[in-house]
């Protein structure tokens, strides 16, 4: 249990996954077709979300990027799947850039 308090403590910025793609420049326009490919089905076409996932529109104006990948990475509550085998990290950046247009 004290792990998992340091780790909900913890600065999601000093982990070398998430720094990683925070090095990256997202390309907006790919992070839409990322988006469309691998979140739709749980966050809808919009990211307003649906029966399977929530709204990440909301949820951003409460997230730093930092939090942001670190759940696309590692997983978030409820049914978020981790992505960090799935998607390469210019793909994380990419979705990143476009959910910051939203």
């Amino acid at each position: 249990m004290t792990l998992m308090l340091l780790l909900a403590c913890a600065d999601p910025a000093d982990d070398p996954g998430v720094a990683a793609v925070l090095d990256l420049q997202g390309v907006v326009v790919d992070g839409a077709a990322v988006f469309a490919e691998s979140c739709t089905a749980c966050h809808g076409p919009d990211a307003k979300g649906n029966e399977a996932g929530p709204d990440l529109v909301d949820k951003l104006t409460r997230r730093e990027d930092a939090e942001v990948v670190e759940t696309i990475l590692y997983g978030g509550l409820g049914q978020m799947g981790a992505y960090e085998d799935i998607l390469a990290d210019q793909e994380v950046a990419d979705v990143l850039a476009w959910l910051r247009t939203l």
